[in-house]
């Protein structure tokens, strides 16, 4: 893959901390809506189309518009065309793209909810010979796929497991994968003589990735705190890396013994395949006017945000409330999860307070 200068562009600038932990939060989608209720939200994406949201309770895509209407929904749960059998990572085009990893699927769907095309995703082995799953995948500009694995576990004896994701390339009609980023998924293994099973740590993903359109990959690196910009030129590829300044921190034994005490685990557990540190950029969202969102992993239930604008070299730490969850900055607006005190889920937004839109009115 043919690079850019090889050089890491560092971004000088001093970090503002703005805290919205007691800002009120604006319901844009509530939890009942004109159809029906939300039951478990997942993904939330906003464009000029409306908003986009994976309900994985009712195993389907929904769109609403701006003022919480129903506008359309997209597949059911089930095993046959146009159903899902889970929700992973989707994308709106002119099309929805929406990736079924439980099922190894790929669904499409005109923008009035007709269903279009059900086929099967790309699929690749990894360093041990064994399928991996794909959570996620794109087409760039030149033909070339973008895949996302999921990591992948083995019962009862996980510690033959595989607790990396992987961001590569597939070529059309090509064998060979260009790995672009591979990252841990925050989780550790734990075993005894008789059980085995999974720790989820709060640690975070090790790194995140999004596409700019058809033309780019951006890709953060959660321990190096880097910002990696990989275009198509032709045939081959351009890489383009900004030292973001902010690496992960070594995770130290008292953090791995609260881990341990947070999940209850059985006396004698063993912990393996334990992530090596904390991860500043456990998920990537693309803002509007040069904005890059990092969520960090920090102690307790508040999301702490590292934004960066590379037109201006500036940084913002940002800190929201604790039951919200980031999900898409659009419009001048910060779109998520909003739970109210028995966890039911409503779409939610607060003003972002880099850009400069008006603010809107709390429900």
């Amino acid at each position: 893959m043919a690079h850019g200068d090889g050089t890491w562009r560092p971004l000088l600038a001093q970090t503002r901390v703005v805290d919205l932990s007691d800002s009120p939060i604006a319901t844009i989608v509530p939890s009942e809506y004109d159809r029906g209720f939300l039951e478990r939200i997942g993904n939330v994406v906003v464009t000029e189309l409306g908003i986009w949201l994976a309900d994985y309770g009712q195993t389907k895509v929904l769109r609403f518009d701006d003022q919480g209407n129903l506008m359309a929904e997209y597949g059911r749960g089930g095993g046959g065309p146009g159903e899902f059998a889970s929700v992973g990572r989707f994308r709106v085009d002119s099309i929805l793209t929406v990736n079924d990893p439980r099922q190894g699927r790929e669904v499409r769907f005109g923008l009035d909810g007709t269903h279009l095309e059900t086929r099967q995703s790309l699929r690749f082995r990894d360093g041990t010979g064994r399928e991996r799953p794909v959570r996620g995948s794109a087409q760039l500009r030149n033909g070339v796929h973008v895949l996302h694995s999921e990591p992948g576990f083995t019962w009862p004896s996980v510690q033959n497991s595989e607790p990396f994701q992987r961001v590569v390339l597939a070529y059309p009609g090509v064998e060979r994968l260009d790995t672009l980023l591979s990252y841990h998924w925050g989780v550790a293994g734990w075993g005894t003589e008789r059980r085995a099973g999974l720790l989820r740590t709060p640690f975070g993903n090790g790194g995140a990735w999004e596409l700019l359109g058809d033309t780019a990959i951006v890709l953060a690196d959660g321990v190096a705190g880097t910002l990696t910009f990989v275009r198509p030129m032709g045939d081959s590829f351009e890489a383009d890396t900004i030292d973001l300044e902010l690496a992960g921190r070594p995770i130290s034994s008292r953090d791995l013994d609260r881990a341990r005490a947070e999940d209850d685990l059985p006396r004698g557990a063993e912990l393996f395949d334990v992530p090596e540190y904390w991860s500043v950029a456990t998920r990537l969202i693309l803002g509007q006017d040069g904005q890059y969102w990092l969520r960090q992993a920090v102690e307790g239930d508040q999301e702490h945000w590292i934004v960066v604008v590379l037109g201006t070299g500036e940084k913002w730490r940002i800190v929201l409330p604790e039951r919200f969850r980031l999900n898409d900055v659009w419009g001048g607006l910060l779109y998520g999860v909003a739970t109210d005190e028995l966890d039911v889920p409503s779409v939610g937004a607060l003003v972002n307070p880099v850009g400069t839109n008006p603010t809107p009115e709390p429900a």
